[in-house]
């Protein structure tokens, strides 16, 4: 377990890292699109990660009070 997330980390930075590099050349339109779209996208993950950690929460709940 320990190896996939030391694995998964290094991919991650590379990727951002590759990321940036690529995107200091590009115009700033094109730059400024992507980096929202980033935004947004993580955005919209954590919010739908925050919403099922509230369900799951609310049925562990109701189901140790019945």
């Amino acid at each position: 377990m320990r190896v996939w997330l030391k694995r998964t980390e290094l991919r991650v930075t590379m990727l951002l890292a590759g990321g940036l590099l690529f995107l200091t050349g590009c115009d700033q339109n094109l730059q400024t699109t992507v980096e929202n779209g980033v935004i947004a996208s993580w955005q919209s993950l954590l919010g739908a990660f925050l919403r099922a950690l509230i369900a799951l929460g609310s049925q562990s709940q109701s189901t140790t009070t019945t």
